[in-house]
């Protein structure tokens, strides 16, 4: 993922952690909002931080293989 997809990804989750906090502040919904959105917001990471730790791990073993 590039920098600008990463970037509105974190604004877009920032935002929705404010709504959903407002609304659970409130009582608007009897639905556990918060803790579906901190799950969705682990997995995001956890996902993106997975990929690069693969690729990592990927490139450096090729990179010491001695074709």
């Amino acid at each position: 993922m590039s920098d600008p997809v990463i970037l509105a990804l974190t604004w877009i989750f920032l935002v929705l952690h404010l709504a959903v906090g407002i609304v659970a502040a409130r009582g608007w919904s009897t639905l556990p909002l918060v803790p579906f959105v901190n799950a969705a917001t682990a997995a995001g990471v956890l996902i993106y931080w997975m990929t690069q730790w693969y690729s990592y791990l990927i490139q450096g073993a090729f990179r010491s293989m001695h074709w």
